[in-house]
């Protein structure tokens, strides 16, 4: 599985973690991760997942399964909880 990798503000990560809010807002920086978006959307990719990094060095991982693009704003959505120790992942920077 592909996995693109964001950081998150201590405001917002915890809310992430525990899925209460289960969706990040990101602009497009042009980077490959974006690319990768891109082609979820599209639905040329299937199965994508996202690690959000906390300022602190927290993380954790989830299984993609919206990306809406409106102009250059990425809106990704995630369902699933993933184990770090269960899933083989290639990040995507």
């Amino acid at each position: 599985m592909i996995a693109v990798e964001f950081n998150s503000s201590s405001k917002y990560f915890d809310k992430e973690c525990s899925d209460k809010k289960n969706n990040t807002v990101r602009n497009n920086d042009g980077g490959s991760r974006f690319k990768v978006l891109k082609e979820f959307a599209d639905g040329t990719l299937k199965d994508l997942a996202i690690i959000i990094r906390s300022t602190d060095g927290r993380r954790f991982i989830r299984q993609i399964n919206d990306v809406s693009i409106y102009g250059d704003l990425f809106i990704i959505t995630w369902k699933q909880r993933l184990n770090d120790n269960e899933v083989n992942y290639e990040i995507r920077a």
